[in-house]
């Protein structure tokens, strides 16, 4: 849809149109807000329905048929922040919930200290901790987590409900995500443990004998010079101390090598681990950050703007190797910089069915801009999505495991279409089973559906159909889910996809197979699209 409709709207209008899908829009400018509607509309992103929130809110203060006071707003609670009554809650209680609430695989759990809320409980970003006691053997216990990046913005406030014994029930938090699975309550949870330890290992006094307060200082930012700055990923190892400047001392050997060489050689052995962006971007000072990380790697495959630049459309040729290598670089998706380096300039499988539809004449149109980079869209559909998709992923495998033999579920990057390499596609995963072979994965949770069963989400989704009785999948071009699925089937050459609808009740599996003739049509009219709208602005 062309966005003359939206241009005509105030910007008060079109921010009170964003507001109620619950899409960020604070200092955008007009354009930007335009953009975002269209792409609003593009997605048939639903009103957000408050009391969805409040019945799943009510069911997570529930125990034993008895609901709780809602920690956030009840005044009626005993709060102190005298710990010395708390649950002893220990690693294995928390292990136990992130693995069964929050889709943890043991993976994960071994790779926590590298995990973002690890590193926010370390880095003193959890404080104003209390408890309040319930009876019936639970308790409620809460703080306030400094957001990662805007600072000095108001703090995200997690709370858990949590049995005497250590056994976590629930949580929930005020972030997007707010179900209990965020990395919020889980740094508050690690946070929690850490302080049961320190509390059982003192020796001055007992500690049934002594109150107990949280003792971490709060997260405080100040502006520091850039060689002061601490890049440490674990804030408990210690900083080894600096030579002074006055000595003039170089601990280095006199080298003949290249300052670059050298770059190269830390990237390559960085390249595969969990180190954090800042330390990987100071191999590179450059302006354009994304194309110097990508050269500093021999042979690195360079993403399909360089490649245009380097080629010309019409010598554009890519090879197994190729795409091999792309695919293994750019797992991890969104948190891998190179799997942000590869999609820019090319049309995802996200974008096919918006790319399909689109009628209008704007070579600068909000696709367009999208598949450039120039913005990237947000939402609580979008961050509620992120955050659960480990837990449905969880969820699926035990479904599948259960009746496929030696069934597995692998991480992906981003797959690229030999035939048409301006075209890619990012599954959720690749499957294998000795039954079936080898296929795709793709997971969708609906934000605004979250709390209704998976067969009501779906008569409610313009993607499903009534089939005897039962809704399912429909399997034509007017599906955005399956038009996004056959791109990922054409373009890594499988022959199925499994698709997996999530919701806080049940979850719905259906295998779509591949279909040559819906492929035939739909790339022929996504090749005339990106040859007329998306070309002109590389080439």
């Amino acid at each position: 849809m062309e966005n003359t409709n939206y241009l005509s709207l105030h910007c008060n209008s079109l921010g009170q149109i964003l507001k109620t899908k619950g899409i960020p829009h604070s200092k955008k400018r007009k354009e930007e807000l335009v953009n975002l509607c269209e792409s609003a509309e593009a997605l048939k992103l639903p009103p957000i329905d408050e009391n969805d929130d409040f019945e799943a809110s009510t069911s997570r203060r529930t125990v034993r048929g008895k609901t709780y006071p809602n920690p956030r707003d009840c005044t009626q609670l005993n709060w102190t922040q005298n710990l010395r009554t708390m649950p002893s809650i220990d690693a294995f209680d928390v292990a136990a919930y992130l693995q069964n609430c929050c889709g943890w695989t043991s993976a994960r759990l071994e790779r926590r200290k590298s995990d973002n809320s690890y590193k926010l409980h370390c880095s003193g970003h959890i404080h104003g901790v209390m408890m309040a006691l319930l009876g019936d053997g639970l308790c409620y216990i809460k703080g306030k987590c400094v957001p990662e990046t805007k600072q000095s913005s108001s703090p995200y406030c997690p709370w858990i409900l949590v049995e005497n014994t250590g056994h976590i029930i629930s949580a929930e938090c005020t972030c997007v995500a707010g179900d209990g699975s965020c990395k919020h309550v889980v740094a508050l949870l690690f946070g929690l443990a850490d302080h049961v330890v320190s509390m059982e290992d003192r020796t001055v006094i007992g500690v049934t004998d002594a109150e107990s307060y949280w003792n971490k200082p709060r997260k405080v930012s100040r502006p520091v010079a850039a060689h002061d700055l601490d890049i440490r990923s674990d804030m408990k190892i210690p900083d080894k101390p600096r030579p002074s400047e006055e000595s003039g001392y170089l601990p280095l050997k006199p080298t003949s090598l290249d300052q670059k060489a050298i770059e190269k050689s830390i990237f390559k052995v960085l390249k595969d681990s969990q180190t954090p962006a800042v330390a990987l971007y100071t191999l590179s000072d450059s302006e354009d950050s994304e194309t110097d990380v990508a050269r500093l790697v021999e042979d690195t495959p360079l993403n399909i703007i360089e490649l245009l630049a380097k080629h010309g459309q019409e010598n554009l040729r890519i090879d197994d190797t190729y795409i091999h290598k792309v695919e293994e670089l750019t797992r991890g998706q969104s948190a891998n910089l190179m799997w942000n380096y590869q999609r820019k300039g090319r049309l995802t499988a996200s974008n096919f069915y918006s790319a399909f539809h689109y009628r209008g004449n704007s070579t600068d149109n909000y696709i367009v801009k999208s598949i450039l980079g120039k913005y990237q869209f947000t939402s609580k559909s979008v961050e509620y999505g992120k955050a659960q998709e480990p837990v449905a992923r969880r969820k699926y495998i035990d479904y599948m495991s259960s009746r496929h033999t030696s069934f597995q579920c692998s991480e992906t990057g981003i797959l690229v279409y030999k035939d048409f390499p301006y075209f890619a596609a990012s599954p959720d995963g690749i499957t294998e089973c000795k039954c079936c072979g080898r296929g795709l994965l793709e997971i969708k949770c609906p934000f605004s559906l979250q709390h209704e069963i998976s067969q009501v989400a779906m008569s409610k989704n313009s993607s499903c159909i009534l089939v005897d009785g039962k809704y399912e999948l429909k399997k034509n071009l007017s599906s955005p889910y399956y038009v996004q699925m056959l791109g990922q089937m054409a373009i890594g050459h499988f022959s199925f996809c499994d698709f997996v609808l999530y919701t806080q009740k049940d979850i719905y599996v259906e295998r779509i197979q591949y279909s040559s003739a819906d492929w035939e049509l739909l790339s022929d009219n996504l090749k005339r699209f990106y040859t007329h709208y998306v070309l002109p602005n590389i080439v």
